[in-house]
C-alpha cells in the first residue's frame, strides 16, 4: 500500500470555507448543547448541520477548476 504524500503546492482559495466553518460550528454547538441537556432533537439538528457541511465539502470539490 503506497504512502499518502500530499503535495506542497499552494491550494487555491476555497470560496465555501466560511460556510463550512459556520456549519461545523453550528452543528458542534447544537450537538454539545443537546447532549448537555438530554434533548435528542437538538442532537439531530446538529447532525443535520454536520451532514450539510460534509455534503458542501464534496460539492465544492466538483466545482473546482484545475
Amino acid at each position: 500500500m503506497p504512502l499518502f504524500r500530499p503535495t506542497r503546492e499552494p491550494r487555491p482559495d476555497d470560496p465555501w470555507l466560511p460556510a463550512k466553518i459556520a456549519l461545523f460550528a453550528g452543528g458542534a454547538g447544537c450537538g454539545v448543547a443537546g447532549m448537555a441537556t438530554g434533548s435528542s432533537w437538538l442532537v439531530w439538528i446538529g447532525v443535520v448541520f454536520l451532514a450539510a457541511g460534509l455534503l458542501l465539502r464534496f460539492a465544492s470539490n466538483r466545482t473546482r477548476v484545475p
